[in-house]
């Protein structure tokens, strides 16, 4: 049976077409940047509208994201995902409050950096009854008056400052005296 090449053309276009919607399905249902559990009919849509609104530099980049994905031990693969579900239960307003945070602490210097994550670290080893317990007292400390509240902190940083006691004490200063003024030759 002989086709005419005007119906080749059109069968080969619809072959491309589903071809190029069946790697946007598999793209975008395995990509770490949509990855759900069970994405509804509204959630493909949306998807499909975002594909066809890109730009193909946005979408050759979203392709190269994929790859390097599927390329990652599959813990790896299954953290990301963990973690992108998280960041997907956070309310938009407070992304943008850890976003611009993050952004902060980026263009902190090195010293501060290693600071916060020791902080981090030590928050981190305590036990959940002390995360509780300081989370109260911070809560009490909060809901103190301003000038309470800078008082404590003032006394804090003189209980933290070192007492530092130089090894062999310093013999005392005589007391001040005005300098002689010798006469002034002519």
């Amino acid at each position: 049976m002989a086709t005419s090449p005007r119906s080749r053309a059109s069968v080969m276009g619809r072959l491309a077409g589903f071809s190029a919607l069946a790697a946007l399905v598999v793209g975008l249902l395995a990509s770490p940047v949509f990855a759900q559990a069970g994405p509804t009919p509204e959630d493909f849509k949306r998807r499909v509208e975002r594909w066809r609104a890109m730009t193909p530099e946005q979408r050759q980049h979203l392709i190269e994201r994929y790859r390097t994905f599927k390329a990652l031990p599959h813990d790896k693969q299954t953290r990301l995902r963990q973690a992108h579900r998280r960041w997907k239960a956070i309310e938009p307003s407070e992304r943008r409050l850890l976003m611009q945070r993050f952004s902060e602490y980026q263009g902190l210097p090195k010293r501060k950096k290693d600071e916060l994550k020791r902080r981090l670290q030590r928050w981190r080893a305590m036990k959940p009854a002390e995360r509780a317990q300081l989370r109260k007292r911070y809560q009490k400390f909060r809901k103190l008056p301003a000038p309470e509240r800078r008082r404590l902190i003032e006394r804090h940083r003189r209980l933290r400052k070192p007492k530092v006691r130089p090894l062999h004490p310093r013999p005392a200063a005589p007391p001040h005296r005005p300098p002689v003024r010798l006469p002034h030759r002519r």
